[in-house]
């Protein structure tokens, strides 16, 4: 398989094989994750200047979420479509599918989930987090709310911390940091490797991307193909940031 082959099976998350586990020794003592999350091996230095930072701070970092693969995503875009996986309005209010017209549906996905094969996770570059030593014995839910409440002192010293736009991360879907056109959620704890995203969002292709869709029966495809260039505007190319 040649490179651009495999820079675009990066791309889709259709390769786990530019993807690590965290190491264990390496960030023991300064993280918290599960053993499932895996990143690209490039993420793992600028993470342990982070991490030390922001635990001289006052702050641990606990990782929720790293690598997810074409298929998971597809598995959540599927779930959402059929009312089997909670449904968010924009306001983080419970909708219910059954309620919404297909066009409506397709746009309350696309404000909280990529579609496969666009989502940043696929690249092992972007990773979302908490301050877990904020946290206790609650559950964790990902959401505004919780960051401007729960966790506000951690954000601010983040939005801070990430200001000088010199850091080797940043946050696409912060406010501070977005393109203002993109109408994805605002997310204030997705976290993203500027070098290594950038690098791998150059394999993107659309009319490649619009195949491999057909061929897994995406949901909701025929309304995504009457309104592909919005989409791609607005929802897609979020490395734009």
């Amino acid at each position: 398989m040649n490179s651009a082959a495999t820079q675009f099976n990066q791309f889709l998350g259709k390769t786990a094989e530019h993807v690590r586990p965290i190491p264990q020794e390496q960030f023991k003592s300064i993280l918290v994750w599960t053993d499932t999350v895996m990143l690209s091996a490039e993420v793992f230095e600028d993470l342990e200047r982070f991490a030390q930072d922001s635990m001289s701070a006052g702050f641990t970092i606990g990782i929720a979420s790293g690598y997810r693969s074409f298929d998971r995503q597809l598995a959540i875009w599927k779930a959402k479509a059929e009312g089997t996986r909670q449904l968010l309005s924009r306001d983080e209010q419970i909708l219910d599918p059954a309620l919404l017209g297909n066009t409506a549906l397709l746009k309350a996905i696309l404000h909280w989930s990529a579609l496969p094969g666009t989502s940043r996770h696929h690249w092992g570059s972007d990773f979302d987090i908490y301050p877990a030593n904020l946290l206790g014995d609650r559950k964790l839910d990902l959401t505004v709310l919780e960051c401007k409440e729960m966790f506000a002192e951690f954000y601010a010293w983040l939005t801070a911390y990430l200001s000088d736009g010199n850091k080797a991360f940043g946050r696409p879907f912060y406010e501070h940091d977005r393109v203002p056109e993109i109408k994805i959620a605002e997310e204030p704890w997705h976290l993203s490797h500027r070098e290594t995203a950038y690098r791998i969002s150059g394999s993107y292709d659309l009319a490649l991307l619009r195949d491999i869709w057909k061929d897994c029966a995406l949901p909701l495809l025929c309304e995504v193909e009457k309104d592909i260039a919005n989409i791609e505007a607005n929802y897609i190319r979020t490395w734009a940031a």
